[in-house]
């Protein structure tokens, strides 16, 4: 039987001139074990099956399976990295100033939506006075009067989207950001959704293999469709199809807790199931998208689990302060927002 692997992280050099993905020839009745094995794999792993998290090496694999396969950090338990997006902390004071916050309270990383207005070089020479790494940044998000909020799934903007990637893609250079939130977009009138996603996905397909060659992951973002009507992409489920049919080990998901919460629900299994694919996390309280301990997410679970599978991407605090931000963030010690 025949059985696809994708090797993540220091496992990809086994696999360099296949770009981290080949096709392996297996007895029948060969176990996950057996493949690792074969790969001469003995670290402690994080695998997934057809994407199902899947922890017993004795599972019996089947022809066309699909394994990817990771390092567990510690064991299978790591400390979680933050990140404070600059959009929605430190809003009482000017935005180039947040970075000086941000660093005064503790934290190393920064996101922020967009860099390109406020100045990529204005944006760099903070970082460098302030000693921080930025986690993450969008796309150019298109006509936000019109509520466009991305092109990625337009096909009447893809000279647009071009331009707006590798735009994106100097910007991340520049700045020594290694993720981009692609921005999907919201739904086109008289295209059907089915003619979206396979304009996302020809355009994914394009822009992955350049950002690759830099070192750059691009990542899509399902949106709640309460906060953004009209949006394109709103289920998990939706950007992980789209993932594995570009099939291009530098496309990932963007999970945001907020989101999923609002719309589906189900968090600690969804980010199981899906582990492998997520390369970036957000968060925020429902309902108002304050911080945590302001609503229904059970955080301390969610924490409990990604440390558990070993998630070693930042986690993007991405909510409106519902008090002042210093005491908003009372929840997350000192140690946890500096550690990168």
């Amino acid at each position: 039987m025949q059985v696809t692997v994708v090797l993540f992280g220091m496992f990809r050099e086994k696999l360099a001139k296949s770009n981290g993905r080949l096709t392996l020839t297996l007895p029948d009745a060969a176990t996950l074990g057996d493949l690792l094995a074969q790969l001469q794999i003995e670290t402690h792993v994080i695998s997934s099956v057809n994407g199902q998290l899947e922890r017993d090496h004795n599972r019996l694999l089947k022809d066309g399976d699909v394994v990817q396969i990771m390092q567990a950090i510690g064991g299978g338990v790591t400390k979680l990295r933050f990140s404070v997006n600059l959009n929605m902390l430190f809003t009482e004071v000017e935005f180039l100033e947040r970075f000086a916050k941000a660093a005064e309270y503790g934290f190393r990383a920064v996101e922020f939506l967009f860099p390109y207005e406020v100045g990529v070089d204005k944006i760099h020479q903070q970082l460098l006075e302030h000693k921080l790494y930025v986690a993450l940044f969008n796309l150019p998000p298109g006509d936000i009067q019109q509520k466009e909020w991305g092109t990625l799934s337009n096909p009447y903007r893809r000279d647009y989207f071009c331009k707006s990637f590798l735009d994106a893609l100097e910007a991340a250079q520049q700045l020594g950001c290694t993720r981009l939130n692609m921005m999907f977009g919201r739904q086109v009138d008289g295209v059907t959704l089915e003619k979206q996603y396979n304009c996302a996905i020809e355009n994914l397909a394009w822009a992955a293999p350049i950002a690759a060659q830099v070192g750059v992951q691009l990542l899509i973002e399902p949106l709640n469709p309460y906060d953004f009507p009209n949006y394109a992409l709103t289920h998990t489920e939706q950007a992980v199809e789209i993932i594995h049919r570009v099939s291009h080990p530098n496309v990932g998901l963007q999970y945001d807790l907020y989101h999923a919460q609002r719309t589906e629900g189900n968090l600690i299994e969804t980010i199981t199931h899906h582990f492998p694919l997520i390369r970036h996390i957000q968060l925020a309280d429902v309902p108002g998208r304050h911080e945590p301990g302001t609503g229904e997410i059970n955080f301390p679970a969610v924490f409990t689990v990604l440390e558990q599978l070993g998630y070693i991407g930042f986690i993007g605090l991405e909510y409106k302060p519902s008090m002042s931000s210093e005491d908003s963030l009372k929840w997350l010690t000192l140690e946890e927002r500096s550690f990168i």
